[in-house]
Formats: C-alpha cells, sequence, structure tokens
C-alpha cells in the first residue's frame, strides 16, 4: 500500500532528495512591505493558490527566520534547518530563560503582506525499494507571522523548525474564541534543534489560510507555563465545521 506524506512537515531530508535534480526550479523573489518592514520571500507568488482545507488540522507554523532585529528579512525557500547542529549556540548551560512569555514578546500576524509556502507532497514505491516519489507541488496562500522578543531573557519558542504549543483560535457567532487546530505532537525529539529566540531577536514564520465560507476574527494563542500569549486579532475565512458542534451556529 502506498502512504501519501506531506514531506515539508514529516520528512524534510526526503524532500531534497525528491527536489535535487529532478524538478527546475528557478526562483523568482517576492517583496512585501508595511510600513518600514520589508520582507524578501524566496518563494514567489503565483497564480494558483491552495488553501488549508478540512483535512489540516493539526497546528503549523514553520519558521523562516530566526536572528537579529533588522528593518528587511530574506525568507528561505525551505524552512530554517531542523537538526540541532544549526544551531547558533549551545543553550544547554545557559541559565538565564524566562520563566513567562507574558509581556515578554509580542506575536503579530501581518495580513497586509501575501506570502506563499510551497510545500511537496509524495509517496513511497512499493516495497523492497521504498523509494520517495513526488506526487506534486503545492503552494499555500499565507500570512506573515512576526514574532519579536522584547526582554533580556532566552525565550524557547519551538523544535525542529516549526513555533510550538501554538494554535489559531477564531471567534463562534456568539463572540467566544475557540480553537480550530490541534496541537501538533511529536513523537520523538532525537537530534531536534531548540527554536531559541535570544533577547532582542525576531522570527518569521508562515501561517497557511484556510479555505471556508464564514469570515470571522482569528488570532494565534501561545500556552508558555501556564499562561497565554495571543497575537493581533485578524480577518480571514474558515470552514465554518472548524468551529466546535454548537458553537456553529448562528
Amino acid at each position: 500500500m502506498q502512504t501519501i506524506l506531506n514531506l515539508n512537515i514529516c520528512f524534510p531530508l526526503l524532500l531534497c532528495m525528491l527536489l535535487e535534480g529532478k524538478e527546475p526550479y528557478k526562483a523568482v523573489l517576492n517583496v512585501q512591505q508595511n510600513g518600514d518592514l520589508v520582507l524578501i520571500d524566496s518563494t514567489a507568488l503565483v497564480k494558483k493558490f491552495y488553501f488549508y482545507s478540512l483535512e489540516n488540522k493539526m497546528a503549523y507554523y514553520p519558521i523562516f527566520y530566526i536572528g537579529e532585529a533588522t528593518d528587511s528579512f530574506v525568507l528561505r525557500q525551505y524552512p530554517i534547518p531542523r537538526h540541532r547542529g544549526a544551531q547558533p549556540r549551545d543553550y544547554g548551560p545557559l541559565r538565564n530563560w524566562a520563566m513567562s512569555f507574558e509581556k515578554l514578546l509580542t506575536i503579530f500576524v501581518d495580513t497586509a503582506m501575501d506570502l506563499a509556502h510551497r510545500s511537496a507532497y509524495g509517496h513511497f514505491s512499493k516495497y523492497p525499494d521504498n523509494d520517495p516519489i513526488l506526487d506534486s507541488i503545492r503552494h499555500y496562500s499565507a500570512f506573515p507571522i512576526i514574532v519579536k522578543n522584547h526582554s533580556d531573557s532566552l525565550i524557547q519558542m519551538g523544535i525542529f523548525s516549526e513555533m510550538w504549543r501554538t494554535v489559531r483560535q477564531a471567534q463562534n457567532p456568539a463572540g467566544e474564541w475557540v480553537d480550530i487546530e490541534n496541537l501538533l505532537e511529536y513523537a520523538c525529539g532525537t537530534g531536534h534543534r531548540d527554536i531559541v529566540l535570544e533577547p532582542g531577536w525576531v522570527l518569521v514564520a508562515k501561517l497557511m489560510r484556510y479555505q471556508g465560507d464564514y469570515k470571522t476574527l482569528c488570532r494565534l494563542k501561545l500556552r508558555s507555563r501556564g499562561n497565554w500569549v495571543y497575537s493581533n486579532t485578524f480577518v480571514d475565512w474558515i470552514d465554518k465545521k472548524r468551529l466546535p458542534g454548537k458553537l456553529r451556529e448562528d
């Protein structure tokens, strides 16, 4: 039986193997600006975008930049490396960790900037070869997430190459905030990279937009040691079936 997989999320090494030498890709930069902030995205905008459907239930916020704050950021074509060796230094011995993120960082979803997220899909060939086979490339419509550390402490923001403990919320017709995603759980942390936001640093991730017929207020919610940090609110479309049971009703 063939197994369908999203290679960007589950098998980034296989993704590189699939794309290398098999799919010519000419990068065209997507330059977006809002005020004094400029994002230079290595994934170009396309004529046809895909949107996340109901099958996408897990929270997934890939990180494309982490480092010093500047007026412009260059986003990689793929998320930052997932392996521990890609970290700028060994954070283990350090002790200036933030015990709570509340009031120490800001999370801003910038809907004035249009980005794309390039995702590869494939499957494995039949036994005994089990070779990865590329099926398709999709470009998802996305908004940038800008996270800033305003403190003099280290803040743990994720592992591998994604933000963790972060889910999207939406307002139901009664005006209540409800989670519309499930937290991503990791089965194994061997060799993972710790995503650490150093004092004054900025993180830029992508928020994939949902397909839907219900326009409402949304926000991100980050859990931090029993407390919650929320992003700005923004208006977007979702599928109303994402709302819990009776809360879908008008």
